[in-house]
């Protein structure tokens, strides 16, 4: 399995988590006829450190995850439950990857207008997570 799966399996697997989004956590984006709230990640860089002979096996990627939601609130409390799940975990509870660390180093607000402006926005807020696997 990718790392994007891994931490997609880790973080929908959460019964708090779970409780919100079930499983509606895509990837790169999600079209406007999602129902709300929703999570939408993607990989945002991703560190190699380079030998001699060949790129190191222990890259760290970052993934800019964004929990969207109807309100402010909701967002912040979806992010909230996410930063909870992922932040400074136990390599040991990861699934499939090795995962040497995890840590959300940013936490930022977003806001989607919708065509409809004034019938409904869209509220998130992005975590930067930062992960150090080992590659299989």
């Amino acid at each position: 399995m990718s790392i994007e799966g891994d931490m997609t399996t880790f973080i929908t697997a959460d019964t708090a988590v779970n409780a919100v989004i079930a499983d509606r956590m895509y990837p790169v984006f999600a079209t406007n006829e999602q129902t709300q709230p929703y999570i939408v990640y993607r990989r945002i860089n991703t560190e190699r450190l380079m030998t001699h002979t060949r790129s190191e096996l222990r890259p760290e990627v970052q993934f800019l995850v964004t929990c969207w939601a109807l309100s402010f609130d909701a967002a912040i409390d979806l992010a909230n439950k996410v930063r909870s799940r992922v932040d400074g975990i136990d390599p040991q509870t990861w699934t499939s990857s090795p995962i040497h660390y995890v840590h959300v180093t940013n936490e930022t607000d977003n806001f989607e207008p919708s065509p409809e402006l004034l019938e409904k926005q869209f509220y998130g807020r992005d975590l930067t997570i930062e992960i150090r696997f080992t590659e299989t």
